[in-house]
């Protein structure tokens, strides 16, 4: 038995009304036949919609932390090189060769490990600043001028930072 709601829908089928339903159950088309592989491709096409950015930017995070964590053994060593090459050319100018360079297993002595576990304290102190500086200008850049340009002064930042402990050490300023 229809009810007088359910008549009217019937006649205003295409007119949208107040009574009209709001949840409409589609007509069935022809079967569809779903594959492994195609039930896959769209289970991974949601994902990627919904995770997308998500996974791209903790790429980008590995790429740039794995960098940095391979760039800290080398300037380790600079900066230890530097150190004993100071240290031994105002101490025993016998260890130094004619290049300025100085046997490795000379500069493992307790002075110079102090002095350069002072030194890259020192440095990390000063990195943590400039971030805590640089922060909100970056930010107000980021919203303003877009994201790219921010990440690629960012880059230019530590390619200058990686650039000048080279030149530093290798002018024994340290």
């Amino acid at each position: 038995m229809a009810s007088f709601c359910d008549n009217q829908q019937l006649s205003n089928a295409s007119m949208p009304s107040e009574t009209s339903r709001l949840l409409v159950t589609p007509t069935p088309g022809p079967p569809q036949t779903i594959t492994k592989w195609s039930r896959i491709r769209q289970n991974l096409f949601e994902h990627w919609d919904i995770w997308g950015v998500v996974w791209l930017i903790s790429i980008f995070i590995f790429i740039i932390d794995f960098g940095e964590n391979l760039r800290i053994i080398p300037e380790l060593r600079l900066l230890e090189s530097a150190l004993c090459r100071r240290y031994y050319l105002e101490h025993d100018n016998s260890l130094v060769d004619h290049n300025g360079d100085v046997d490795e297993k000379y500069c493992k002595i307790d002075v110079l490990q102090a002095e350069l576990m002072m030194l890259r304290g020192w440095l990390s102190l000063m990195r943590g600043v400039t971030q805590i500086v640089f922060v909100l200008p970056y930010g107000v850049l980021a919203d303003s001028k877009g994201r790219r340009l921010t990440i690629a002064l960012s880059e230019l930042g530590l390619l200058l930072s990686s650039i000048w402990t080279m030149v530093v050490c290798e002018s024994s300023v340290v």
